[in-house]
């Protein structure tokens, strides 16, 4: 076996490659050797996915990694978001909304929660615990606990955490992120100028370190032309106006713009017009012109005039606000004291008369006591003071016979529109909402300013309808006058 298996190698002497020879009962191959000077050839990398020749690219294109396909894979975000809104849709359906409010416990608290986010400047936050408080009041059964809460419509965890601390204690439990009580408290005191909103108080008061009213005098610069005006009359401004007053500042307008012009209009549409009676706070002017320079003129004589003492905004036609006063009234005429004459008339003797014995009162052993009403006089009469309906002594900002300053909202308007525009400034928003379902029936389109006859397609409207009198507004929409403190 080994002599089979022997080879034989012959070398030339020349620079020839070397060759070997195999035995003769096997085929013979020629293999070229390397010189010890010369590198061996790099062996090529086996092919599997990738290919290296060029050409090879062109025809067999690599293969690339499989990716898994979106479509194949679920999404997680989606399933269980759906699942729950599918879940309160149920319960909402459910039951039915219920007139009665069964978790005041809850909804009281949370109210004053979304007023505090709403004057933080959180109003994101306290739609949404609004929405809450909406829900919960028209569930038809106390919810029993903060899990039950959240199958109603807009209860997160959050509110159904603090439902759950009313239950065990009796008290919503306060938020990290809720204002100081010192700074909630300096808030409220703020926020009664005239002016200031409760999310500019609340600011003032923590980025400011507001605590009094008396403080704002110190931090004017951060004040808008409002508040400076509110402070400025912030005494007189808490006081209401009286319905002596808003008479006569109405009439002191009418006389001045019937001197203007007689064909100008002037209306109280406010509380006062109304008859709502006290407390006024403002007055609301409407005043119809066949003009806007009208308007303008009667603003500037009342100015003149000294009626108008500020403007708390510098808005243009068609309104104005303005802080107004009335002209000093004029002092009462004192009459000098009348001396009494050298000779006064004799005084009239004094006389005596001897009480019947009926109309003395009797002793308890029913004698009767002749000295029952020996130096007994008439009890002074005492007035007493004014009272406030709190029980306390009123006391009035304003030193007795002088004028206050109060504020004078102007509105204007055309002629034309008048009847239709007082009717939208009186109110209240609800009723004349339901005076435009009427008239939608009747073919109409009411605005706060205008009525008009609508097309039959409803596309768009026609000309004005000519309308003289408030009177004469109800009748064409076929509604009875109702008195102006009777509308609701």
């Amino acid at each position: 076996m080994a002599l089979k298996k022997a080879r034989k190698m012959v070398v030339d002497d020349d620079d020839d490659d070397d060759v070997i020879v195999s035995s003769p009962k096997t085929t013979t191959k020629k293999r070229s050797l390397p010189s010890y000077d010369q590198k061996p050839a790099k062996k090529k990398p086996v092919k599997d996915d990738f290919i290296d020749d060029e050409d090879e690219d062109e025809q067999k294109p690599a293969k690339k990694r499989a990716t898994p396909k979106k479509a194949t894979t679920p999404k997680k975000a989606t399933t269980p978001k759906k699942k729950a809104s599918a879940a309160k849709l149920e319960v909402d359906v459910d039951f039915e909304p219920s007139d009665v409010n069964h978790n005041e416990i809850f909804t009281e608290p949370l109210t004053k929660l979304a007023e505090e986010e709403f004057a933080m400047g959180n109003k994101f936050k306290g739609a949404m615990i609004r929405k809450a408080v909406q829900s919960l009041k028209v569930f038809p059964r106390r919810v029993s606990s903060g899990e039950e809460a959240m199958k109603l419509k807009g209860v997160g965890k959050s509110i159904a955490k603090k439902i759950d601390d009313i239950i065990e204690t009796g008290a919503m439990q306060r938020s990290e992120h809720a204002p100081d009580e010192v700074i909630q408290k300096a808030a409220d005191e703020i926020h009664t100028v005239f002016g200031i909103n409760k999310t500019k108080a609340w600011k003032l008061a923590r980025d400011h370190n507001v605590r009094h009213v008396q403080d704002l005098f110190n931090h004017q610069d951060v004040l808008e032309q409002p508040a400076k005006i509110g402070l400025k009359y912030f005494k007189e401004f808490q006081e209401p106006i009286s319905s002596a007053d808003a008479e006569a500042a109405v009439k002191l307008i009418e006389n001045t713009a019937q001197e203007i012009d007689d064909a100008i209009v002037v209306r109280e549409c406010g509380e006062f017009g109304r008859g709502t009676g006290p407390p006024i706070d403002e007055l609301h002017v409407l005043v119809g012109h066949a003009s806007k320079q009208q308007f303008s003129t009667l603003m500037d004589a009342l100015r003149s005039s000294g009626f108008i003492t500020d403007d708390i905004q510098s808005t243009a036609a068609p309104s104005l606000h303005a802080v107004c006063k009335l002209p000093e009234a004029p002092e009462p005429v004192r009459h000098d004291h009348v001396a009494e004459p050298e000779t006064a008339p004799a005084l009239a003797p004094k006389t005596f008369s001897i009480p019947k014995l009926s109309a003395l009162p009797k002793a308890s052993t029913g004698v009767p006591n002749l000295f029952a009403t020996r130096g007994m006089s008439e009890p002074a009469s005492t007035t007493a003071a004014p009272m406030t309906a709190s029980g306390a002594e009123s006391s009035s900002n304003t030193p007795a016979g002088q004028r206050r300053h109060f504020r004078v909202e102007f509105k204007t308007c055309t002629l034309a529109s008048l009847p239709v525009h007082v009717t939208f400034l009186m109110g209240p928003p609800s009723y004349f909402k339901a005076l435009q379902t009427r008239a939608e029936e009747h073919g109409y389109v009411l605005t706060e300013r205008s009525l008009r006859r609508a097309n039959e397609d409803e596309s768009s409207t026609k000309a004005h309808v000519v309308i003289d009198s408030e009177q004469a507004l109800f009748d064409t929409i076929g509604v009875e006058w109702v008195p102006y403190s009777q509308r609701s």
